[in-house]
């Protein structure tokens, strides 16, 4: 379908709101998926509540791995809770808005026109005899997770014969994906039980216990009961 086309079939389309976005993306879906690689542009407002299951959508993207990429567009700002359900999906490519929609929209239409060159950031893992790394130094346990969720994306797309290596690297960087998921354990018995080790302190973000807020607020009201008394005892000085 050229651009002419296009434009040409959806002029006459009437739009409503209030429309159930699931059922719309599942059968652009479908479409695509049919033929050769294909793209699909969501245009959308937002999605405060989810008015069915994102089920099928994440089903034809297993069936059918690095067949379509589903492109959402917001165009007016606000809560999605269908893109939020499918944020784990290597197809899904949000398009970032910088400009008008107008411009936006350009922008994205050229960089699909064939011939276009376009910078991208490819990040990968190369064994080479010529670079030599010291066993001693380490790099940030944040940035190997995000290379790791990076190199995961790209073996989802080959289908089930990237799934079993996406999966040893989810749970070798514990991440939570689409083919692993995350479990709460808080006891030394659970742990065993799950055959997992608990994790260093310190080593991960942790929040505050509500017994830790407890004993801060405690040492901060005896500090400022000790300052008061300590102003109240000084000697007032005559005139």
């Amino acid at each position: 379908m050229t651009a002419e086309q296009a434009a040409k079939a959806l002029q006459g389309l009437e739009f409503a709101g209030g429309q159930n976005n699931l059922e719309a993306l599942a059968r652009a879906w479908d479409w695509a998926a049919a033929g050769p690689p294909a793209a699909v542009l969501w245009l959308h407002g937002p999605q405060p509540v989810l008015l069915g299951s994102v089920e099928p959508l994440l089903q034809y993207a297993e069936r059918r791995p690095g067949r379509v990429r589903l492109y959402p567009f917001e165009v007016i700002p606000g809560p999605n809770r269908v893109l939020e359900a499918l944020d784990l999906l290597p197809a899904v490519r949000p398009v970032y808005r910088n400009d008008g929609l107008q411009a936006d929209l350009e922008r994205l239409f050229a960089s699909w026109t064939p011939g276009t060159t376009e910078t991208l950031v490819h990040r990968e893992q190369r064994a080479s005899a010529a670079v030599v790394h010291d066993p001693a130094t380490k790099t940030s346990g944040h940035l190997a997770r995000l290379w790791a969720a990076d190199q995961l994306g790209r073996l989802l797309e080959q289908g089930e014969s990237g799934r079993q290596a996406a999966t040893d690297l989810a749970l070798r960087y514990h991440l939570v994906t689409p083919v692993s998921g995350a479990v709460v354990l808080e006891t030394s018995q659970q742990y065993d039980e799950a055959g997992l080790r608990p994790v260093e302190k310190g080593s991960v973000p942790t929040i505050p216990e509500p017994e830790e807020w407890m004993l801060i607020a405690t040492v901060l009201l005896l500090l400022a009961w000790l300052l008061l008394r300590r102003r109240q005892a000084r000697p007032t000085r005559l005139a």
